[in-house]
Order: C-alpha cells, then sequence, then structure tokens
C-alpha cells in the first residue's frame, strides 16, 4: 500500500509541474497577444485555459486561471474595447472584474504567491475605480499594502483615487485631508524602495510624479492634514461607545469620507449629508427639505443596522427575553437568540437601503418612473426598452464619476430578471434575503452540522452564524458605498445644473436647523 500511495503522489505531483508549465506558456501568449494587440491569439489562449480542467488543477493553479482570464479581457478591452470612457456598458472590464473576484473568492488564492496577491488586488482596484467604485477600491489596494507595503502600483493608484474622492466632496476641509492622504501614497510609490513589477517602471514612475506634482500642496497643508488624520480625539464618554466607535472605525463603517483614509480617529463621526441643493419654489422632483428628510432617514436606518450588527457580534450572558421561550432542538445545532435576530434585522434594513436608494434617484432626476418596487437594477434602464439593456437617458453619457459608481454597484446585487452581476456571490445575497424576508433562513452554531447550508431546499436555507456575519457586515459596506456614492453624485449634478442655470435667475437660500442629539430622545 506504502509503494501505491508513493506512485499516486508522484503521478500528482508530475501533474501539477506539467499544469504549471502549460500555464506559464499560456501567460506568455497572453502577454504576446497583448504587445501584439492580437486577438487571434487572444481567442487561443482563452481556447488553451478552456482545455485545462479545473477540477484536475492544483487549487492554487485553478485560482491563477481566473487571473489569467482576467487578463484576456484587459487586453480585449485595451485593443477593442467598449468605446468611450464614460460608456456605462464596459463589457471587457465587467467580465475582467469579475474574474478578478473569482480568483479571489476561489479556494487556492491563499496559496498564491504574495505579489500575485498584490497584482490581483490592485488590478481590482484599479478597475473598481475606474467604474466610479473609488470605496471598494481602496479596500482593495489596502490589502495589497497590506501584504508588500512597497508595492507601487498600489500606492501609486491608490493615492490618485484619493485625490479624485477628495475633488469630489462638497467639504474642502475633508477634501484637502484625503489630498494630504495621497500625498502619502504617492511618497510612498515614488521612493527608492518601491517595489515596481513588470516591464513598464519608468512609466509608472513618470506618471505618478507627474500626479503628484499636480497636487501643489503647501508642505504646511500637508503637515496640518497629516497632523489632524493622526490626531485622538474623543470617541465618547463611555467604555462601550468607544469600543463601538472603534469597530465602526476598524470596519470602515462610519458615513464618513475621511474613514476610507483608515481608522483616524477624525473619521468616528457619521458626517455624511446631501449637499446643497437648489429647487423651485415647488418642486416636482425630489428637492429641498423632502430629499434633506429622505437621505436623514436612509442615513439614520443604516447607523440603527450598523449598531444591530455590532452588538450580535458581542459576547454576552443570556437576554431575559429568551429566557422561558419554548423552542423544540432539530439536532442541527439551531442558533435563536435575541442577537442572531438583530443580526437578521441587520441585513434586512441594509439590504432594503437599495431599494430606497432607487426611489430616491427616480425622484430627483424626475425619472417618472411607475411600477419601480424599488428595483435598483431596474431604475437605471430606459423603460421603453422591453430587453432590459438601454440606459435611461438622464444617465446616458453623464460625467458624474459616483453617479456611474452608484450605477456599477447596482450589479452587485443580484434581482430576478438581471442575472447579469459582476459580484460572485450576488446571487446567494438575494437568495438570503429572499429567504429572511419570505421563507426560511434558519442559522446553526459553528459544528459539523453546519454542511446542511449545502442544502437545495425551496423553503429552508442554512447558515452558520459565522457566515451569516461575513454577509451582514458585506451588506454593510455596499450600503455604505451606496449612500456615499448618492450624496456626492447629487453634489456633481447640482454642480452642473448651477452652471447650466440662467445667470439672471434669482436663488433664495433657505437653510435648515442643524438638530441636536437631544432632540432624537
Amino acid at each position: 500500500m506504502a509503494h501505491a500511495h508513493n506512485g499516486l503522489l508522484a503521478t500528482n505531483e508530475s501533474e501539477a509541474v506539467s499544469h504549471r508549465k502549460e500555464l506559464d506558456r499560456i501567460g506568455l501568449l497572453i502577454d504576446a497577444a497583448s504587445d501584439a494587440g492580437s486577438e487571434e491569439e487572444l481567442t487561443r489562449a482563452s481556447l488553451l485555459l478552456d482545455g485545462l480542467v479545473e477540477s484536475k488543477l492544483a487549487s492554487s493553479l485553478g485560482a491563477l486561471t481566473h487571473y489569467f482570464r482576467a487578463n484576456i479581457w484587459s487586453t480585449r478591452g485595451r485593443i477593442g474595447g467598449s468605446g468611450a470612457e464614460w460608456n456605462c456598458h464596459q463589457t471587457e472590464l465587467q467580465n475582467e472584474l469579475l474574474e478578478l473576484r473569482r480568483a479571489i473568492t476561489h479556494p487556492g488564492f491563499p496559496d498564491l504567491s504574495k505579489l500575485r496577491k498584490c497584482q490581483i488586488y490592485t488590478n481590482l482596484a484599479n478597475g473598481l475605480s475606474f467604474l466610479g467604485r473609488f470605496i471598494e477600491a481602496v479596500e482593495m489596494w489596502d490589502r495589497a499594502i497590506a501584504l508588500i507595503p512597497r508595492f507601487a502600483a498600489a500606492n501609486g493608484n491608490r493615492a490618485i483615487a484619493f485625490c479624485h474622492y477628495g475633488y469630489s466632496l462638497y467639504d474642502p476641509g475633508h477634501a484637502e485631508l484625503l489630498i494630504a492622504a495621497a500625498n502619502d501614497g504617492f511618497a510612498q510609490a515614488l521612493a527608492d524602495e518601491a517595489l515596481y513589477e513588470g516591464t513598464d517602471k519608468e512609466r509608472l514612475r513618470v506618471y505618478f510624479a507627474r500626479e503628484w506634482q499636480a497636487l501643489n500642496l503647501s508642505a504646511e497643508h500637508y503637515r496640518c492634514g497629516r497632523l489632524l488624520l493622526k490626531r485622538r480625539y474623543s470617541h465618547g464618554r463611555s467604555k462601550s461607545e468607544r469600543a463601538y466607535r472603534q469597530w465602526c472605525l476598524r470596519q470602515r463603517l462610519f458615513l464618513n469620507p475621511l474613514n476610507d483614509t483608515g481608522p483616524s480617529s477624525i473619521a468616528a463621526r457619521d458626517i455624511l449629508t446631501l449637499p446643497t441643493i437648489v429647487a423651485p419654489i415647488e418642486p416636482t422632483g425630489c428637492g429641498p427639505p423632502a430629499a434633506i428628510g429622505f437621505f436623514n432617514q436612509m442615513k439614520q436606518e443604516f447607523v440603527s443596522a450598523r449598531y444591530l450588527c455590532y452588538e450580535a457580534l458581542q459576547p454576552r450572558p443570556l437576554h431575559f427575553s429568551d429566557r422561558d421561550v419554548l423552542l423544540y432542538d432539530t439536532w442541527d445545532d439551531p442558533a435563536y437568540a435575541l442577537a442572531t435576530e438583530k443580526l437578521r434585522m441587520s441585513f434586512r434594513m441594509a439590504y432594503s437601503l437599495f431599494d430606497k436608494i432607487a426611489h430616491f434617484l427616480n425622484a430627483y432626476f424626475e425619472l417618472g418612473r411607475k411600477g419601480l418596487n424599488g428595483s435598483f437594477r431596474k431604475v437605471w434602464l430606459d423603460p421603453t426598452d422591453r430587453k432590459g439593456k438601454v440606459l435611461a437617458p438622464a444617465f446616458t453619457a453623464r460625467e458624474n464619476w459616483p453617479l456611474r459608481g452608484l450605477y456599477w454597484l447596482s450589479k452587485d446585487l443580484f434581482e430576478d430578471g438581471f442575472q447579469e452581476a459582476m459580484e460572485p456571490d450576488a446571487a446567494e445575497l438575494n437568495d438570503i434575503r429572499n429567504h429572511l424576508e419570505h421563507k426560511y433562513l434558519q442559522l446553526h452554531m459553528e459544528g459539523p452540522l453546519s454542511v446542511a447550508k449545502s442544502e437545495q431546499e425551496t423553503l429552508r436555507r442554512s447558515l452558520t452564524v459565522e457566515e451569516f456575519e461575513e454577509k451582514t457586515i458585506l451588506i454593510l459596506k455596499l450600503a455604505r458605498a451606496a449612500l456615499i456614492y448618492l450624496s456626492l453624485s447629487v453634489h456633481r449634478e447640482e454642480q452642473e445644473r448651477n452652471q447650466k442655470r440662467s445667470p439672471g435667475k434669482m436663488v433664495a437660500p433657505a437653510p435648515l436647523e442643524v438638530m441636536e442629539d437631544r432632540w432624537n430622545t
């Protein structure tokens, strides 16, 4: 038996070496096709990848196939492409990002080298940022930098995104702080010890140096910005409040753009609002104060969902409301408690915000959509197009980076009739929501019985509590990003409307008073 076992290992090792050589050959073919701009060679590389049955590959090689497919789509976008920069149908880029996400979620991803992981994270971040999803992009660049702090492409591209993020804000003080954070990134990217991979080191260096110089940031502004980002501020009166705010900072869940620079103490406040809005005295769309009130409500729902999630994650003794509740043990390690119900409520509340954002867009842009039913995917489309492929005229080729990000974020959500999604787990998230709202989502404590999650049942879906916690935090992060994109897209739209407004038209100020915390008791 020992000889047979050793022979099997030798065969597997031999196959692994053969597969590695084949993938290396395909990688070189993709590089050559990119240099030559050859669609024919790209097709050949794609067919060779198809010939490698993933189930027979070593785990890390399986993740690598998705990275190579992403490179094929990237090259196709460069040599053919979907047209203009503001075209919302970026087919090649959409497929590239989907493949990069598949690589990251592949079981073999942890086995890849640090450099390869950094390349995947950075390529995904670059694509997300181009599409306006700069918040999610920053998180991917940060993952790369955490692995290799000297990785120039991540530091430099993140710095550029911080600049554009800052330029998109309605608060000039916060914009300066984001630009100060960008300054640090450029310094890292252009340091002597910075790590550049590939053959375009000099081109990237020149590009980052030019962008850094364009900041035109004085030494005093930079020094003050760094001090403010590093200064410690009060996080509350009680130990429990301070622990909660520190958790929010670490998870980057404050409705505050500064939280995207990291867990800076200054970011521990939910200061995001809508910018100044100009509207007729009797607005036909979503003008002030209705728009402000609507955003207030969405913001309050988000921060409440966030706190429910936090509370659910804290180890606590049995709550008195759970005592003397007659329940049966169904032999599958079920989780029933107030904490798990808070987690369910958090997921529901956060997910429902996308429906509300759809209605806000419908009103603010005066789309006149009826029968929308809160569809975050449907609101972007021209209702006269039965195939659901044509963007509504209000959104066509609109040069609004945060609005573009909001549109592409909607593609991370799965809806009936919209099977196309950029998030590999989009259908699962939608299925979880449907089971929460209408069916039976069963949560289990950790244990061997958690395998019940794989059951394909009409009525029941099963997850461990730990898995559901991860999904809830993911939805909270998406909802936070969506609210920030919404606010900044309105700011950009208001800037454009002000430029087009007749100079002789009078605009009367109507300031709103800030609500004090004590009013909410």
